[in-house]
């Protein structure tokens, strides 16, 4: 049994691992949405299928970088998730 819980751990670990590596990859990816003048933060809720295509994004702002902020993120690729639909929140 304590064998199984730390498999389960291990893998948590390793879609962490890759969570945080596909939102860098989206960050990079961003950097003209940070040059249209809007100092906001803008908090998005993103929701992840279950092959870790991304559904839909919503943002918490009305205005052009969250505009340019969802259409690249809506893109993106993240890990295939624990369970699913997978929420994810990123302030940007």
């Amino acid at each position: 049994m304590e064998a199984l819980a730390h498999m389960k751990d291990q893998r948590s670990v390793e879609f962490i691992t890759a969570q945080g590596k596909a939102v860098n990859d989206v960050w990079q990816l961003t950097g003209p949405c940070f040059k249209l003048g809007v100092e906001d933060r803008t908090s998005l809720i993103i929701s992840v299928s279950e092959n870790g295509r991304v559904n839909n994004v919503w943002a918490n702002k009305v205005h052009a970088k969250a505009e340019c902020l969802k259409a690249i993120v809506s893109s993106g690729q993240f890990p295939t998730p624990p369970y699913y639909p997978y929420y994810l929140k990123v302030i940007m």
